[in-house]
């Protein structure tokens, strides 16, 4: 039910109740801290490894990066794609920060 590769980053939501996963199968998976189950499907859209994912400072949406040179912003409570991802760059993104 988990990722099938190596870990690349994982980080707890503001309010410590959930777990956001990468690997390097492409998807990002977000779990309940508590009992370690996953919460809905795995987020899927990317098509390269997955390097990095961070919580928004609210715990309200999930960015993930990508060596699909993409950025994806995800809702964390309905586990759904959030607009149309930035687009522009032109090589793999390995990091970015929020600010609060």
């Amino acid at each position: 039910m988990g990722h099938e590769l190596t870990l690349n980053c994982m980080r707890h939501s503001p309010d410590g109740r959930h777990i956001v996963t990468v690997f390097d199968d492409d998807t990002v998976r977000i779990w309940h801290a508590g009992t370690g189950s996953v919460v809905g499907d795995p987020l899927t859209a990317h098509t390269f490894r997955v390097h990095a994912v961070t919580y928004s400072p609210d715990g309200r949406r999930v960015i993930s990066r990508s060596e699909d040179n993409i950025i994806r912003i995800w809702d964390a409570e309905t586990i759904a794609a959030v607009g149309e991802s930035p687009r522009g760059h032109t090589d793999s993104v390995w990091t970015c920060h929020l600010l609060s």
